[in-house]
């Protein structure tokens, strides 16, 4: 599978949920993937937690009673050229 699709869809579903905070299972690329998101805003924050089995414990962030997030659907799926991760990644919709 995804990890990178398995992530945005569990941040997506908590983002028309309200809900504020989320835990994902840890991989090294999902806490690259989750950084790159707090760092560009759209994330409150994030941490690793348990020391065997780690999760990532994600706070969303909200406009009122919308989030921050809006407009995220997988353009990869649709793409017929080979993706690497960065082209990938990019092509993901998120918001300017």
């Amino acid at each position: 599978m995804d990890p990178i699709a398995d992530l945005l869809t569990c941040i997506r579903n908590a983002n028309l949920a309200l809900k504020p905070e989320i835990s994902v299972p840890h991989s090294t690329i999902k806490e690259s993937a989750v950084r790159i998101l707090k760092d560009e805003g759209y994330l409150e924050s994030f941490n690793v937690e348990g020391d065997v089995k780690r999760n990532i414990r994600i706070q969303l962030k909200f406009q009122g009673r919308k989030g921050i997030i809006t407009g995220l659907h997988p353009g990869c799926a649709t793409t017929p050229r080979p993706m690497t991760f960065r082209s990938c990644w990019a092509a993901w919709a998120l918001p300017w």
